[in-house]
């Protein structure tokens, strides 16, 4: 999972070459610049060690390439460290961009399968912390390996025997930084499961605050969020105790390596005087940058890590939604004809648990036909599976005998108009709200729908009327003028296929008989699906289809079921008012 999670990030990384080139180059560019002061700073140094051989034009002219390169160096580590941070948010929104619209297109089972908060912390917190590592890779990682490269190329132009040490002791700090990684990472990617949690929990009790008052649960909320909160803090404090040893244990080899250098340098020049005092001190300078990027990485070991789990934890979200995706390579079909078919359908939400039995059911083009029956055997089912946000476990549904799974999926659903019982408005106005599914609707279209479904005359007495802006707490109107704006949004659409499921179960009886009207003034000419539970409210419907336990156990109009006194005739009369 890890080398395919490298994989996506640096695929995402050559999705901005200029950027990637201008902060590579930038960096080795300030590297080679910091190498090469080295070396002449040893060269400087002998200049200047004895009496009577001091060369003041030599030093002079040292101090100046010294100082020059030492800007230059300075020019070159601002461009690596912003064009690095460029990078990182440009690849941080590539991603993000990539994972709002693959969660846009997959299926709903997908979305239904994900902790609604948990997704939106791999969305934004993950996402925020993978730019950071980006940017702590860039300008700590990257540059610590060529700094450390570079070193020892320098150091075997100067002394190969030293150089040879160097590289005999580097397995001691390769395995120390090896161990500290892998003891953290568990930690961190644990830490980041939980956020996730801690956030998804927040999510569902912050927007759901009404339930939790009103069933006292407070308390029970607290506990669960404390229990989270204390799981978080356990593996947050665990992974940086252990990223905490990294630097000091780096630190102590380095400086092991460093004392090793020196003593053996001095030695060679009491010795063999084979090296010169410039020498021995550029070595050491050569030895400290080659040790020093081990240390930065042990500093940003945390950053890192976090930003590896997190880019993980958004790859496997990447690799869930993208199993599903949904049809969009279906033909662009324009059906004259809604005739729908649906032959021996099966389906199940959870493999093994049927929700739908072997459903067949014939609507003629222009049919009124209602779906009733008691909670849970499958009428709203039917509405997910037409409009294919489920695909049947087996059987077919057609549309003018067409495959609805061989339509382009837009095509398709442009076809439905779809009212639920549960109603979604966006923080925008209330013309917006109404425009949803018709952007390019003018003001008089957008007026008028709202006057069929009779939302025209609360909306002229807000203040800002049509202009209304819509925030979270919806500014004070009602759970009935909410399902009136969506009744709105979609009798401004004018679709061919009406699909009700309990589309007037927030709004008062008054009010409802109003909308009914309206209704059969729409469906005029159009295929029409009603889900209801109110049967007073779909008694003129042309067909009505008794469902029980996923399967159809009666057929026929209000007055024909009620005559056979079955299984309709009882849902009816227990809804009628007793005596």
């Amino acid at each position: 999972m890890k080398n395919h999670s490298i994989k996506y990030l640096y695929h995402n990384l050559k999705r901005s070459p200029f950027y990637l080139l201008a902060a590579t180059s930038s960096e080795i560019f300030a590297t080679v610049g910091a190498l090469f002061i080295s070396s002449l700073i040893g060269k400087t140094l002998d200049l200047a060690l004895y009496p009577n051989q001091v060369d003041f034009d030599k030093i002079l002219k040292n101090l100046l390439v010294i100082g020059l390169v030492t800007l230059l160096g300075a020019i070159f580590r601002f461009t690596a460290s912003f064009y690095s941070a460029t990078l990182s948010y440009r690849t941080e929104s590539f991603i993000r961009k990539e994972m709002f619209k693959k969660i846009n297109i997959t299926s709903l089972k997908q979305i239904d399968s994900t902790p609604h908060g948990d997704i939106v912390c791999r969305i934004i917190n993950d996402l925020e912390i993978l730019g950071e590592g980006i940017f702590q890779f860039f300008t700590q990682i990257f540059s610590g390996v060529t700094i450390a490269i570079g070193s020892i190329l320098f150091l075997g132009l100067t002394n190969l025997i030293i150089m040879s040490i160097v590289l005999s002791l580097t397995p001691l700090l390769i395995l120390t930084s090896w161990l500290i990684t892998k003891l953290s990472y568990k930690s961190f990617r644990q830490y980041a499961n939980f956020q996730g949690n801690l956030l998804n929990l927040s999510e569902e009790t912050i927007s759901n605050q009404l339930i939790v008052n009103a069933f006292d649960y407070q308390d029970s909320a607290i506990k669960d969020f404390r229990k989270i909160s204390d799981k978080m803090y356990q593996f947050g404090v665990k992974s940086q105790f252990i990223s905490s040893l990294a630097n000091p244990s780096i630190r102590f080899v380095s400086w092991v390596i460093y004392a090793f250098v020196g003593a053996t340098s001095a030695y060679i020049l009491v010795k063999h005087q084979s090296i010169t005092i410039g020498n021995i001190s550029s070595i050491l300078i050569y030895t400290a940058q080659y040790t020093r990027p081990f240390t930065d990485f042990m500093g940003v070991i945390a950053e890192i890590q976090a930003s590896i789990a997190s880019l993980e934890r958004c790859t496997e979200l990447l690799a869930k939604i993208s199993t599903q995706t949904e049809d969009l390579n279906g033909k662009n079909t324009i059906i004259q004809k809604n005739k729908i078919e649906i032959e021996n359908v099966c389906f199940s939400y959870v493999p093994g648990i049927s929700v739908i039995k072997n459903f067949t059911l014939n609507i003629n083009h222009g049919e009124k036909v209602a779906l009733v029956g008691p909670t849970g055997c499958g009428k709203s089912t039917i509405i997910n599976l037409l409009m294919r946000f489920y695909e049947p476990t087996s059987g077919n549904i057609k549309i003018g005998d067409i495959p609805i799974n061989k339509i382009n999926i837009n095509s398709l659903r442009s076809m439905y108009g779809m009212i639920l019982q549960d109603t979604w408005l966006y923080s925008a106005s209330i013309k917006d709200n109404i425009a949803y599914g018709k952007p390019t609707a003018s003001l008089d279209e957008i007026i008028n729908a709202a006057k069929l479904a009779n939302a025209h005359n609360f909306i002229e007495k807000l203040e800002h009327g049509y202009d209304t802006i819509l925030s979270e707490n919806r500014d004070g109107i009602s759970e009935g003028q909410k399902q009136l704006l969506s009744i709105a949004r979609v009798m401004l659409t004018q679709p061919k296929i009406l699909l009700l499921d309990e589309a007037t179960s927030n709004i008062d009886t008054r009010t409802e008989l109003k909308i009914q009207d309206t209704f059969n003034k729409m469906m005029q000419g159009k295929t029409c699906i009603i889900v209801a539970h109110r049967l007073s409210t779909i008694k003129n419907a042309d067909k009505i289809i008794v469902m029980d336990k996923g399967q159809i156990v009666e057929i026929g109009n209000h007055k024909s079921l009620l005559s056979t006194k079955g299984f309709y005739y009882k849902l009816y009369n227990s809804q009628l008012p007793t005596q």
